[in-house]
């Protein structure tokens, strides 16, 4: 509530569009609900993504309110969630010690398999983070594999790929990896690095992308 209103203060003729982590992998939506009673001027939607794919939402968001100032806030927050339901995201983890003792893996047996060189691929599905695909060898062949499995789907709107690395993801491996999206048409590709709470779920070395689908 306090950095609601602060924002209320500075600006109080705005209206605050709050757009929150997936709710049901942490409680900062219900938080911020619970902080958002009795102020009219906040609004907010639970995107159901994280990290990458969370902020795909919200650079999206943006660019859609300054290509459209006049839009309304309900008209914003329907574009923003119907944009949300086009993103895809997924990652490949760096060391799969760190996924099972995160507990953020909703089937953390999926991913048992460390010494038969098994990379478990995942996705973000309603909310969640679920392990879908195994992937088997290098991290380097990994890698173009599970970007060649998440684009497989509908076809992918190529304005934006959104790339994640934690620490000690080879430079070969980022530079591939760029080549195969300029393959396949992406026109802007954006790098994020993850940081200590991050990379305390997925490990380092680990590998991410996020995009949205066409409409």
């Amino acid at each position: 509530s306090a950095v609601f209103d602060r924002i209320h203060e500075e600006r109080p003729e705005a209206q605050i569009l709050y757009i929150a982590y997936s709710a049901v992998t942490t409680c900062s939506y219900q938080s911020a609900c619970a902080a958002a009673e009795g102020r009219d001027y906040v609004s907010m939607l639970d995107t159901g993504h994280v990290t990458i794919g969370l902020a795909l939402v919200v650079r999206k968001t943006v660019e859609h309110l300054r290509e459209n100032p006049d839009i309304t806030v309900e008209g914003l927050l329907e574009w923003s969630l119907a944009f949300a339901k086009r993103v895809r995201m997924g990652f490949l983890p760096g060391d799969l010690g760190y996924l099972r003792a995160g507990g953020r893996l909703s089937n953390a047996a999926f991913v048992g398999a460390t010494l038969l060189r098994i990379k478990p691929v995942v996705e973000l599905l309603d909310g969640r983070l679920v392990a879908t695909r195994k992937l088997r060898g290098k991290m380097a062949a990994c890698s173009l594999d599970f970007m060649d499995h998440m684009l497989a789907g509908a076809p992918a709107d190529t304005s934006t790929l959104f790339f994640v690395r934690s620490c000690g993801l080879p430079l070969a491996i980022q530079q591939a990896a760029e080549r195969r999206a300029r393959e396949l048409g992406f026109a802007e590709l954006r790098w994020y690095d993850t940081q200590d709470v991050i990379t305390s779920h997925c490990g380092p070395g680990s590998f991410g992308v996020a995009f949205a689908v066409d409409e």
